[in-house]
């Protein structure tokens, strides 16, 4: 998960929501209504995290727990069985896309009670 000190989550979201933003195609078997809260590498996404597939990673595609994995069509059957495919043809942009969605930078004014009144420089 991003680091809730720098990102706001904005989610859950629908995988079906999700998809549809990131031009992903569903996957046969997937509930477009599964709630996806999270956004993590394949080695530690859990059942409410997507994740993405592009290159190699073989181990880690076959150990992951996330409950919806960006892959080109080709890759499909590389993922395990409880995943979910979202269909694209760039899967690290449309993770992007999705990871978005899913958080807000927060954000930062200098000056704005963070500084100890008694640091001096």
């Amino acid at each position: 998960m991003p680091d809730s000190r720098f990102f706001r989550a904005l989610g859950p979201l629908r995988l079906g929501a999700l998809a549809e933003q990131s031009g992903a195609r569903l996957g046969g078997g997937a509930d477009p209504d599964a709630l996806i809260a999270d956004a993590a590498p394949l080695e530690a996404a859990g059942p409410e995290a997507i994740a993405y597939l592009e290159g190699g990673k073989p181990d880690a595609v076959i150990a992951t727990r996330a409950g919806a994995v960006f892959v080109r069509a080709g890759d499909m059957a590389r993922l395990p069985e409880g995943a979910a495919a979202l269909i694209v043809s760039h899967p690290r942009a449309a993770f992007a896309q999705a990871a978005a969605a899913l958080f807000e930078e927060r954000g930062f004014t200098p000056g704005a009670g963070l500084i100890d009144p008694t640091a001096v420089v």
